[in-house]
């Protein structure tokens, strides 16, 4: 790989100590919002057990016991929970969409009421989930911004900068369109879990026993939440990382920037391909031509070789050698 400048160095160095710190913080956030898939866990398997126990008779809870109509001391708790939720949360669109309790003015089965039992434990927790992740990417943002800055000035973004970064929807959705998005395929799955249940006998006396595969299938799909997650907070991340350093080129008046891929065995066709080649950066675009290119990408950008000449006199002393330990071509 030919010898990199002094300037391009300091980028790219910045750049992937950036990378390298995320890491860290990124399984820091992943495991507080993993708890919070075990908080609904529990809620969902707990409401699932009460509720069953509390209408089966002798002979069990059928599945065609569980379509009869639910008690109204229940469908009155169920809506008081709902409606002090909604009215603390009035301004979310999301819950309002999710917690429509006139549903609940008409006859509902004891199915119904399990299954919205289902859909407010999961919609509670996606609050939480979407709250503390919000605020792990706006402290991103401001953390990647003032490490960018080292050297040329300390401004950090301001909180307009921020939130539009955070609303941008590229490939197709933002990060939380996506978070509720998985959140209600979870939701669903678990649904259908519940009828599926009723048909193959859950509702019997003994319930903590025919309860097991209705937990294993929370189990189950906790476990694929924690893959889903984990993606989540990795891509994500490095979106919001890729559009704060971008943010900092622009407003250091860099017009052109590098595509640089983290070169190992893991790199993508797509990263790889890309790798060294240059753009306009009014035209980044995350998943064209920035990163993140693909779910869990690691790449980062620079200055183009171009645009930092001018800059060189701003740089402490780094060598080409620091560079190719960084990134090495293929």
């Amino acid at each position: 790989m030919p010898n990199q400048p002094n300037s391009q160095a300091y980028w790219v160095k910045r750049a992937a100590g950036i990378m390298a710190k995320l890491d860290k913080t990124d399984a820091a956030i992943t495991a507080a919002l993993l708890s919070t898939l075990k908080a609904a866990k529990e809620e969902i398997t707990d409401d699932l057990a009460s509720i069953i126990q509390r209408y089966a008779d002798d002979n069990g809870l059928t599945y065609q016991q569980a379509k009869k109509q639910a008690y109204k001391a229940d469908l009155s708790q169920y809506v008081s929970e709902a409606n002090k939720y909604r009215q603390a949360h009035d301004k979310d669109p999301e819950v309002l969409k999710r917690l429509n309790t006139d549903y609940f003015a008409s006859q509902v089965s004891v199915l119904d009421l399990l299954r919205a039992q289902i859909d407010f434990a999961v919609t509670k927790q996606t609050v939480n989930f979407n709250n503390a992740f919000t605020a792990y990417l706006k402290k991103t943002a401001a953390e990647v911004d003032k490490r960018m800055a080292e050297g040329f000035a300390n401004s950090t973004l301001n909180t307009s900068a921020v939130k539009a970064i955070l609303a941008n929807e590229w490939s197709g959705a933002n990060y939380s369109q996506r978070i509720w998005r998985t959140m209600d395929q979870m939701a669903d799955k678990l649904k259908d879990s519940i009828t599926t249940g009723f048909i193959r006998g859950y509702g019997t006396r003994d319930t903590a026993r025919k309860l097991r595969p209705f937990v294993r299938d929370v189990d189950s799909t906790v476990k694929t939440m924690k893959y889903v997650t984990e993606r989540l907070v990795r891509t994500e991340s490095t979106y919001v990382a890729n559009q704060a350093m971008a943010s900092r080129y622009k407003k250091d008046g860099i017009e052109m920037y590098e595509f640089i891929a983290f070169i190992d065995d893991r790199t993508s066709k797509i990263c790889k391909s890309l790798n060294h080649k240059e753009f306009e950066l009014d035209k980044f675009e995350p998943g064209e031509n920035a990163p993140p290119m693909h779910p869990h990408c690691r790449s980062v950008t620079a200055p183009a070789l171009s645009e930092l000449s001018k800059y060189d006199k701003y740089l402490k002393p780094a060598t080409a050698d620091k560079y190719n330990a960084i990134h090495k071509q293929p």
